[in-house]
């Protein structure tokens, strides 16, 4: 007798529990999930675009107003992801676009490990349709920038995603996870792509600047985004401060709509000189001191006009706080870092909920930097020092005196990491200081945990060791 009970089918099941399923699934699963039945695609659907990845590309624009005004889509978009890459803006000749694919291709090979003796050869046919391809590109490229169309597109879309949580503006991969990319296995990870060619990280001597200002300028526009939390943007040319936000921008910090009030993350990576280095680089894409020092001292300018602090006023939320400068110039003669502390910090600044802390090629005081991070201790569990200077003070005072104050060992995390320098406080000593901690767990594939850092995480996260690991033989300025 034949069973007259429903066969199982994953339709049969409440719609409410398929979408736990769809998301428990990652994105790779939810995509091929949905290719199943049409019912089972339009669920998936709302769970397909969590994070969506675009670039400087018409195309891309065209796919976010696509997303934009679908009926389903734009309330599951939570991350916008804008990649700063673009194309070099001297067009190629096409012999000129023959040698870069080829010296593209090598590189990309290596890159992906590919086991093959040599890239094999494109024919001429497919070269020329690539390079017709690149032209329009390019052209389309210069257009965008002629017209602003980029600020008018974001500005379109970016108001049609209600539970938009997290921005993030990447130059050259910064900020970025494998499950954000396109496909992990890097083998078409964006527009650009399928031209062929190099591309650079972002327009030169302004990477990510004109990016983020069109990001910041349509969150502007769209008014009170309440669900909005978290701001990443790096490796951001310091300009952004000097020209992003200065009194001809789209973007307004005394404005009238707060964009910053609700944000709990807040992460920058600045870069004072520029990422495309062949603009005014030796042929190996170096800079010369004085060329590096020049720009350090000119981000110092811009720092001081106290424009990162005025933003951080806005933001009394802050759980994740991270400010990264990453260059700095200290010889005997001449110390210059990017950004003091209270250029970056407003005085007496609290955030009651600040859990994690990142600071960067920073100079400050021992008295002023364990008095910002007391402030914090009821809260603060992570905390990471790179590569910051002592202007009059010593680590070898500082270690002692967080250890007494912050009391790190309740915390979850301390590092100290980079070249670090001070200015020793002893009687008879009042002599420099150059500490070389190493990297820490910042590379995790090799670890070396003779480093000074792991020594000085370990006697700050351990109440029985009392000793500061850090002694005269550790001062590199002497060696």
């Amino acid at each position: 007798m034949e069973s007259t009970q429903p066969q199982p089918h994953l339709l049969n099941l409440p719609r409410e529990l398929i979408h736990q399923i769809c998301e428990a699934l990652d994105l790779r699963d939810v995509r091929r999930f949905r290719l199943t039945c049409r019912q089972l695609a339009a669920i998936g659907a709302c769970h397909a675009l969590p994070i969506v990845t675009f670039f400087f590309h018409r195309d891309d624009f065209g796919a976010l107003r696509a997303i934009a005004n679908h009926p389903v889509y734009p309330k599951y978009v939570k991350t916008l992801i804008y990649d700063a890459e673009v194309l070099e803006d001297a067009r190629m000749t096409y012999r000129n676009y023959v040698d870069d694919t080829r010296e593209f291709a090598s590189m990309r090979s290596n890159a992906l490990r590919a086991r093959r003796a040599a890239t094999p050869t494109v024919p001429d046919a497919e070269l020329r349709a690539k390079f017709k391809a690149y032209k329009i590109a390019h052209a389309a490229q210069k257009q965008i920038v002629a017209t602003s169309e980029d600020f008018q597109v974001l500005r379109e879309v970016i108001a049609k995603f209600p539970n938009l949580d997290d921005i993030l503006m990447s130059v050259d991969f910064e900020f970025r996870k494998p499950e954000e990319d396109h496909n992990p296995d890097l083998e078409l990870r964006g527009p650009f792509d399928k031209l062929g060619c190099a591309t650079i990280p972002g327009f030169p001597k302004a990477e990510g600047v004109r990016h983020l200002s069109a990001l910041l300028a349509a969150v502007q526009a769209a008014g009170r985004m309440k669900a909005l939390k978290s701001i990443r943007a790096g490796s951001l040319h310091y300009s952004f401060f000097d020209h992003g936000l200065s009194a001809g921008s789209p973007i307004r910090i005394d404005g009238g709509v707060d964009m910053f009030h609700n944000l709990t993350r807040f992460e920058l990576s600045i870069h004072c000189h520029s990422e495309f280095a062949d603009e005014f680089g030796d042929e190996n894409g170096s800079l010369d001191d004085d060329d590096d020092f020049d720009h350090v001292e000119e981000c110092r300018r811009v720092m001081r006009t106290g424009v990162i602090r005025k933003l951080l006023r806005k933001m009394p939320n802050l759980e994740v706080l991270s400010i990264l400068f990453s260059e700095h110039d200290y010889d005997d003669d001449e110390a210059i870092f990017p950004a003091s502390l209270s250029e970056i910090i407003p005085a007496d600044q609290v955030w009651p909920n600040l859990e994690t802390l990142k600071l960067g090629s920073i100079e400050t005081d021992r008295e002023e930097l364990v008095a910002f991070l007391v402030r914090h201790k009821e809260s603060l569990m992570s905390l990471s020092l790179q590569d910051i200077r002592l202007i009059e003070t010593s680590w070898l005072k500082l270690l002692p005196q967080l250890k007494a104050e912050l009391e790190p060992e309740l915390m979850e995390d301390v590092w100290v990491t980079g070249v670090a320098y001070g200015q020793c406080e002893d009687e008879f000593d009042t002599g420099p200081e150059e500490w070389e901690f190493g990297d820490g767990p910042e590379f995790e594939e090799r670890p070396d945990r003779k480093e000074l850092a792991y020594k000085v995480h370990g006697y700050l996260m351990n109440s029985d060791r009392t000793t500061c690991p850090l002694t005269a033989a550790d001062n590199m300025y002497d060696v």
